[in-house]
């Protein structure tokens, strides 16, 4: 029993230290999730955050998890990834408990924790990692004659991932116990028959959008080819560890699916997984009895330790890496500086830029759609059920849905978000909406050219912008990026001592963001035509042309700005100070870093705008300033 904890344990502590530089970065995807579970719970209806009933989810047991947890006040994020974790480490507890206490089967249990794919999935707070457990536990029971509680595992498998179903199916057949299988075959059933009863479509829109109108099968075939790479070395090692061949069928199941999809645009291995995670435990089932040469054990551990160190990646191409360890600042981010909001750019122009109503066609939909007051449309289709159909079928019939959207006098979509996964690679919108529509703003965040292109807006009052921040920060408080623009929203309304009250605590739990440690200098310019960047100690960051606008400042006293040129070269960093209600600017040039005081004129009503007036590039360097602006 020591030991087959402890070679679990060891597993699981592989996986947490070459995985856990991914733990602060989550998925937008994960936020699809989340805004049902919340509409949910807020609601009593298992809707999209815009009302819609399209069901944009296929993972219904993690979403009944979700709204548990937004319904204690835990942050959902949080406890998807911690729900995550702990399924790794039960898998990784079963796989050991079903083999025999030797050095092989050691080896393997260490292999499956060394698997780049299992340790990131485990990071991600997705349902990949539970729905593989419940497969392996699932498939091990029927494997060891248990065939009741096995297919009732596979049937809750099948409520997190749709493809399970394929496996209660191949699993009934194998158990031969045809009763359990029934009933579990009734139980799905009804479900189904729910679904479709409340949201009109037996197939979910994310599953008619992957699966229903796939391209070139071969893509899926060779993002499977390249990924199964990476599990060379655990596969061999159970292979000589086990002694079925037909444990092999619930991973070439989710290969069969991943061709079938034409490849899988999150990569990492996502659907093979489970289906590796399944065949391991089905072979630890019935473990070999012969003995295996000393030169191949030998040999793969030699593989494992290649192919653990290669990781699978999908950027529009199938993609293999090696694996890098992490470095102590990564570790110490994770450790201590909370969880990365996803899409945080797209959130920050959202929550600031659009006065409800306002409804927005986004590529990506997870955290936008969780943005309160906001409505997304999904032009892929995952949350989407006309866009979804289009894509599938491509209608003419459907045509008109998407033109009253988009129609100039009559529609309601108020911005178009165009991305790329490739620089300067956000494209344009089409001549007849682009007669409606204008670049709004562009940028880079996190691997996408994002360029929005909106109608004339108008930005919501101050009390609104505090208001949609303070919600974002209730509802995730493991992501101190949203209690900072909280803060941030709040000093912007001069509202100092109350936006310091609400980012001071998220400041003491998450010491690893340094905006929060740096308060009150990290509130001083709230707003601004640029998206905001914090450097610790340094100041707000412009890293181009731009302008900066500070909280309403007490012009009683002394106003002080602090600058921190980066590369100003001969010419120095030139800035241009504006303070809000007088007509004229003064221009000031700074070689090094510097505080300036600053006088207010007469006709200054409390802000003051900074402009970089000189971006350049001297000897192959960027000129960059960094500023701050205290009141005393």
């Amino acid at each position: 029993m020591v030991l087959r904890l402890s070679r679990a344990a060891l597993g699981f502590a592989i996986a947490l230290v070459l995985s856990i530089r991914h733990w602060p970065d989550q998925l937008d995807d994960l936020y699809i999730s989340v805004g049902y579970a919340h509409q949910w719970l807020t609601t009593g209806e298992l809707t999209w955050t815009s009302g819609e009933r399209v069901e944009g989810y296929s993972n219904f047991l993690w979403v009944v998890l979700l709204a548990a947890a937004e319904g204690v006040g835990a942050d959902p994020g949080l406890v998807a990834q911690v729900a995550s974790l702990a399924s790794g480490l039960a898998f990784l507890v079963l796989l050991s408990w079903l083999l025999p206490e030797t050095l092989l089967a050691s080896a393997v249990v260490v292999a499956a924790g060394a698997w780049a794919p299992l340790g990131y999935w485990m990071m991600m707070g997705m349902e990949t990692v539970f729905a593989g457990l419940l497969l392996a536990s699932g498939w091990a029971a029927v494997a060891t004659r248990r065939v009741p509680l096995g297919l009732a595992l596979l049937g809750l498998a099948a409520l997190t991932r749709p493809e399970a179903i394929g496996h209660l199916a191949l699993a009934a057949v194998v158990g031969r116990r045809w009763r359990p299988a029934l009933l579990a075959a009734a139980a799905l059933g009804v479900y189904h028959l729910l679904r479709h009863a409340w949201f009109g479509a037996w197939v979910a829109a994310p599953t008619l959008v992957k699966v229903g109108a796939p391209g070139p099968w071969t893509e899926g075939l060779a993002q499977s080819g390249a990924e199964l790479v990476t599990a060379t070395g655990v596969l061999t090692l159970a292979g000589l560890a086990g002694g079925r061949v037909w444990a092999l069928a619930p991973l070439l199941l989710q290969v069969v699916v991943l061709t079938r999809a034409s490849g899988d645009w999150m990569g990492h291995a996502r659907l093979l997984v489970p289906g590796l995670m399944a065949t391991l435990a089905l072979a630890a089932a019935a473990p070999a009895v012969r003995a295996v040469p000393r030169w191949a054990v030998a040999a793969g551990v030699l593989l494992t330790v290649l192919s653990s160190a290669i990781e699978p990646l999908w950027v529009g191409k199938v993609d293999l890496k090696w694996r890098r360890l992490p470095t102590g600042t990564e570790v110490h981010r994770a450790l201590t500086g909370g969880l990365n909001t996803p899409l945080a750019a797209d959130v920050e122009f959202l929550v600031n830029q659009l006065a409800d109503p306002a409804a927005v066609y986004s590529t990506d939909v997870g955290m936008p759609g969780n943005v309160p007051g906001l409505r997304v449309y999904d032009p892929v289709g995952l949350v989407d059920r006309a866009s979804a159909e289009w894509n599938y079928s491509h209608d003419p019939a459907l045509l008109p849905v998407f033109r009253a959207r988009l129609d100039p006098v009559s529609g309601d979509v108020t911005c178009i978000r165009h991305a790329a996964w490739a620089k300067g690679g956000a494209t344009e919108l089409d001549p007849e909406s682009a007669v409606t529509y204008s670049v709004a703003t562009t940028y880079w965040d996190r691997g996408q050219a994002v360029r929005m292109f909106c109608r004339p807006v108008t930005p919501p009052p101050p009390g609104t912008v505090v208001a949609r921040w303070a919600q974002l920060a209730r509802r995730f408080p493991a992501q101190p990026w949203l209690a900072w623009h909280h803060g941030l929203a709040l000093a912007d309304a001069g509202r100092l001592e109350e936006a310091l009250a609400a980012a001071r605590p998220a400041g003491r739990r998450w010491s690893g963001f340094p905006p929060l440690q740096d308060l009150p200098d990290s509130l001083s310019f709230p707003r601004g035509p640029v998206r905001l960047d914090y450097q610790p100690s340094r100041g707000f960051a412009l890293y181009g042309p731009g302008t900066l606008v500070s909280r309403p400042l007490a012009l009683g006293g002394r106003v002080d700005l602090l600058v921190v040129p980066e590369n100003p070269g001969e010419a120095g960093v030139e800035l241009g100070v504006a303070w809000e209600g007088c007509p004229d600017a003064e221009t000031l040039r700074i070689a090094e870093v510097t505080t300036v005081p600053l006088s207010p004129p007469a006709c200054a009503t409390g802000r003051v705008a900074v402009s970089f007036l000189n971006d350049a590039s001297e000897g192959g360097k960027d000129r960059n300033v960094y500023l701050r602006v205290r009141d005393r």
